[in-house]
């Protein structure tokens, strides 16, 4: 006996689902092709940050349920521009695997006492937490709030997963800024201390210096007659 499950979905439900389908075969792809120099700690780390990336980028085509947006044609290209864009994330492995705890990379370019006052935040810009906060914003957080802060004042369409997913990309703006201002300041802490503990030694040295010079003028001379 034959049991079969009809299964009938309609066509919007269908485009939904090959989208999710084509981001969560990049992750799976991904995850099988060679580490290469990463760890397989890093590894399973990329893959959930590539998990949460691809839950933000879906969340874009929540637009797209709004009639106004749909009879838009421009509104409708620069949707599909940024959320095309947004994939590049995908290709960015060193940025996505990098904790605050653990320098990488791109972290070994400059060292505490090879930067000085004046360029050490401008410095501090090669390592790869500021690579990877200026990538979430250019290509995820900062599009996807300007695309939906035109839907609401240009559209004037107004409903609660618009208001809810700007408020998300505004808040992650800001939390984006904040953690920029932490990292500066952090290293241009790091420099302040590395440059006191400098200069102290080399005040070290020279007292020790002076004081060995000191020691031999005061030893007595002694004539042999």
């Amino acid at each position: 006996m034959d049991f079969e499950v009809p299964i009938e979905l309609e066509t919007d439900t269908w485009v939904v689902i090959m989208e999710q389908m084509f981001l969560y075969l990049m992750i799976l792809g991904r995850w099988a092709l060679p580490r290469g120099e990463i760890s397989r700690s890093e590894l399973s780390q990329l893959l959930f940050v590539f998990i949460g990336i691809a839950s933000d980028i879906t969340e874009l085509f929540a637009l797209f349920d709004e009639s106004k947006v749909r009879q838009s044609t421009e509104l409708t290209y620069a949707i599909l521009c940024i959320w095309s864009v947004s994939l590049f994330q995908f290709t960015f492995v060193l940025t996505s695997t990098h904790s605050p705890q653990q320098m990488t990379v791109a972290a070994t370019f400059t060292t505490d006492r090879e930067v000085d006052k004046d360029e050490g935040c401008l410095k501090h810009m090669f390592q790869t937490e500021i690579w990877s906060i200026l990538v979430n914003f250019l290509l995820q957080d900062g599009p996807f709030l300007a695309v939906r802060l035109y839907t609401i004042i240009s559209l004037n369409l107004i409903t609660y997963s618009i208001i809810f997913f700007t408020a998300k990309n505004a808040l992650l703006i800001m939390l984006l800024i904040y953690r920029v201002c932490v990292v500066c300041c952090e290293r241009k802490r790091k420099v302040d201390n590395s440059d006191a503990e400098s200069s102290h030694k080399s005040s070290e040295g020279t007292l020790n210096n002076m004081e060995d010079k000191e020691s031999k003028c005061s030893e007595p001379v002694t004539v042999d007659t």
